[in-house]
């Protein structure tokens, strides 16, 4: 299908999932422009994208930060943010993680794309946090959107949740193995080649191994250390009685750790791809593993079990990360 064929659109993607959706959602994919940024993409998987799509020069600046953070380079701050006006005023419509432009500078129409729990299983199930009249107007002081979802005027979620009274009528949910399966077999080459996966790379894992999607964890949380992460995984997988010989890592794209040196029998992805993928592309599992992440729910169909363990204690997360963790509601 043809997504706003009449819309001008530019593409703000900051992870995998988010991209891959909207590419298995509108079929005019290729002649979209894209803007690429964050801690999720390398340069080096930029730069091969850009053989594929039209990717504006800008997102070489924005890894791994869109902008500069004020106390460090006000000057470059300010910049940046008039720089963004004069990009985005070129098109009709944003489409993406477009709740993080995050510049009230910036007039243009916004689709959300599902880009996990953040949007899905928070901001959308909670609503946007409250904030005082001071607090807005320092943001709006400096250049920042008080409450970045309200302007979204549409979110295309990869599955139902009971979302607050205000937004329900902007979601629509998709069918993820759907849209992959109305695909003809050049249209799902032309998706596996911006993504640089090949369409037999699962084959050699067969139902009896099991896969755990990390995430990142001390490169997030301040004062969390990556051998507590690493520990973590340890315990849990031991307690799930999982042979490292039948287990298969899919690193998340901002998780640092090299799991080779951890899990040196285990077989251990590369992080740059939405892990969707495999089992669209037909892989069985016995148990998929996660703490939070959403990669998890395409194999609700095509694995024996689909394990969200949260914040066991013996991940040793700060109180508040945990108590997040271990509120979020997965579907059984």
């Amino acid at each position: 299908m043809s997504f706003l064929p009449a819309k001008k659109k530019i593409v703000f993607e900051n992870t995998y999932f988010s991209l891959f959706i909207y590419v298995l959602l509108d079929d005019d994919w290729q002649n979209s422009d894209y803007i690429f940024w964050g801690n999720r993409f390398t340069l080096n998987c930029v730069k091969r994208m850009a053989n594929t799509v039209n990717v504006l020069a800008c997102s070489y600046h924005y890894l791994p930060r869109v902008i500069p953070k004020l106390n460090k380079a006000p000057i470059r701050y300010f910049k940046r943010k008039i720089e963004q006006k004069q990009i985005f005023r070129s098109y009709d419509i944003c489409v993406g993680n477009a709740r993080e432009i995050n510049n009230p500078l910036i007039n243009i129409d916004r689709v959300q794309i599902d880009d996990g729990v953040g949007t899905t299983h928070v901001e959308l199930a909670n609503g946007p946090k409250n904030k005082s009249v001071l607090n807005r107007f320092l943001s709006r002081l400096v250049l920042k959107e008080a409450t970045k979802i309200s302007k979204i005027g549409k979110f295309y979620l990869s599955q139902d949740i009971e979302v607050k009274a205000e937004f329900k009528e902007k979601i629509e949910v998709l069918d993820l193995n759907a849209l992959w399966a109305e695909k003809t077999e050049e249209q799902r080459a032309q998706i596996l080649e911006l993504f640089d996966v090949d369409a037999n790379e699962f084959e050699c894992f067969d139902n009896s191994y099991s896969v755990l999607f990390t995430q990142p964890l001390n490169e997030v949380i301040s004062g969390y250390s990556e051998q507590s992460k690493v520990d973590g995984y340890k315990t849990l997988l031991k307690n799930l009685d999982i042979d490292e010989s039948k287990l298969i890592i899919k690193p998340h794209p901002a998780d640092q750790t090299d799991y080779t040196v951890h899990f040196p029998h285990a077989s251990v992805l590369r992080p740059s791809f939405p892990a969707e993928i495999m089992s669209l592309l037909g892989m069985e599992a016995d148990k998929v593993i996660t703490l939070t992440s959403t990669a998890v729910e395409l194999f609700r169909h095509s694995s024996r079990e689909v394990i969200y363990a949260k914040a066991p204690d013996y991940f040793k997360l700060p109180e508040k990360r945990a108590k997040a963790f271990n509120a979020l509601n997965f579907k059984k």
